[in-house]
């Protein structure tokens, strides 16, 4: 076959099983192929960019586990700014998104849902620990609210 566009390249991923298809969305279908793909991504230099957001995926985990808000804040930056249209900047979609690059390592330890059902409302994030005596993880994003504000919204949700 000859390839020649990103939706061709797509579809043929789909066809081979490397990426499924389902409800509008594209996505990498099981563990072992996630763990396939994230394996290229941080060893083949030659990819450039996303080899760096594979890299720094690692630092994220690293930051996020000793509380290293100004770490984590400075990769999130990085990324956003570099991958976000600057139209849809705040965009709580665009976030997911970068949310999504930033911990691509943390797959390797959690099990990561987005808008999972968590106690009276919804977690934008939740990375549940493959070994039960890891540490879960839960993101709530927010635009144009303080951390006081999402931590009260998380307390008023259980």
């Amino acid at each position: 076959m000859e390839l020649k566009s990103r939706d061709q390249i797509y579809s043929a991923m789909v066809v081979y099983g490397l990426l499924t298809y389902s409800g509008g969305k594209v996505f990498i279908p099981n563990r072992e192929l996630m763990f396939k793909y994230e394996e290229l991504l941080q060893n083949e230099e030659s990819l450039g960019y996303v080899y760096q957001l594979a890299k720094i995926s690692n630092q994220m985990l690293r930051a996020t586990l000793s509380r290293d808000t100004q770490k984590m804040s400075e990769i999130l930056q990085y990324a956003h700014n570099t991958e976000s249209p600057i139209l849809s900047y705040n965009n709580e979609v665009e976030l997911s998104a970068i949310v999504n690059l930033v911990y691509l390592s943390a797959r390797n330890k959690y099990r990561i849902e987005r808008e999972d059902k968590v106690g009276k409302g919804f977690v934008d994030f939740i990375f549940y620990p493959w070994n039960l005596t890891n540490t879960c993880i839960i993101l709530e994003l927010k635009v144009d609210h303080s951390p006081e504000d999402t931590l009260q919204q998380i307390r008023e949700k259980d």
